[in-house]
């Protein structure tokens, strides 16, 4: 059994099963495919903060999907901590995902793929307690893919987070619509926020020129966000300067269209150049030690381009980045494409439907 990253798509349809369908303790299922075979999902409901528990009378749902589509869904509750669903129809290729809400937020398994040989799936749960102290979260690294053209210097930024306690990072400040801040970030001053990987995801305060995440941070976590903006760009010096309110502890690191423009920086040494699809980036970075408050800067100068950068794939320099890759877009571009590099295996995704904090 293969279990990989519960994608997007699928946390959204995971969400509105869990938080707005009511599901009777044992749903029915069924299937028209003559190629179905019954299978036993079972798994093991844990809390991973060292305090937590698990509750009694937790209620685990189960949502099979097939060619991307939901099919079936169960639910039951769980038994000394465990569950088990028995006889479940699913055909080779089906996808399943077990979850559980606690504490208002979902809590669920990676992606199991239904297997023709294989008549048994264990999808194990780990819950977390909620906790709103900053101090458990640092910055571990961003990647700032910058390109003049016109008047206007368009911005593609990843940030990468670490959670370092063995609690689910959130908070209780409701942001309406049932969204709970998580971590935040504060774009440079003038900043036009054009595009996200994910727009219903974050809340955008624009006068403050900030974004604030409404997805918790998980434990070990390797948490991002991908935001596309603007600046007004004349050619002339301009200072660049993005406060974090976490400490920064990682990959800072600058890719820079065109040949033409010039960035001073002591926080960004000049690397080599790196060809991303088919375009050439001057690169800058490299580790970088920052307290809480305190703010990446570099100065940028130089002649824009005459037209936007080609479209270019930005992909780390070394095996030790660990950050997104971001696809390049147009300059006005509706939507924006993150690939996501990860070092081991993702932790499960959680989706806020109300907060309560201990």
């Amino acid at each position: 059994m293969a279990l990989t990253r519960l994608n997007v798509r699928f946390l959204l349809i995971l969400s509105c099963l869990l938080l707005a369908l009511p599901l009777p303790a044992a749903a029915q299922i069924s299937s028209a495919s003559d190629l179905t075979v019954p299978a036993t999902i079972s798994g093991e409901v844990t809390n991973g903060t060292a305090t937590g528990t698990v509750p009694a009378d937790l209620r685990v749902t189960l949502v099979i999907t097939r060619d991307g589509n939901t099919i079936s869904q169960l639910a039951t509750l769980i038994t000394d901590g465990r569950f088990t669903f028995n006889d479940v129809p699913v055909v080779d290729g089906d996808e399943m995902v077990a979850a559980a809400v606690y504490r208002g937020h979902v809590f669920s398994t990676h992606f199991a793929k239904v297997e023709a040989i294989v008549d048994r799936y264990n999808l194990p749960i780990t819950l977390y307690e909620p906790t709103e102290d900053p101090a458990v979260i640092t910055v571990s690294g961003t990647v700032v893919q910058a390109s003049a053209s016109g008047d206007k210097l368009e911005v593609r930024q990843v940030f990468q987070f670490r959670n370092h306690s063995d609690r689910l990072f959130t908070s209780s400040s409701d942001l309406g619509n049932g969204k709970f801040a998580s971590v935040a970030i504060t774009l440079p001053p003038g900043s036009q926020i054009v595009s996200f990987d994910n727009p219903d995801r974050y809340v955008v305060l624009q006068e403050q020129y900030s974004v604030v995440d409404t997805s918790p941070v998980f434990p070990g976590d390797d948490h991002q966000m991908v935001v596309v903006y603007l600046l007004p760009y004349d050619g002339q010096p301009a200072l660049l300067e993005q406060a974090f309110a976490y400490p920064f502890e990682g990959q800072a690191r600058l890719l820079i269209w065109p040949d033409t423009l010039t960035v001073k920086s002591t926080q960004f040494p000049k690397q080599e150049n790196q060809n991303f699809g088919d375009s050439t980036y001057a690169t800058y970075g490299g580790e970088l030690t920052l307290p809480a408050g305190e703010a990446l800067r570099y100065e940028l100068s130089g002649a824009a381009g005459a037209a936007p950068a080609p479209a270019s794939e930005a992909r780390p320099a070394s095996a030790n980045d660990i950050l997104l890759v971001v696809v390049g877009l147009a300059l006005l571009g509706a939507a924006i494409v993150a690939v996501f590099f990860l070092r081991g295996q993702r932790r499960p995704s959680s989706t806020n439907q109300k907060d309560s904090n201990a």
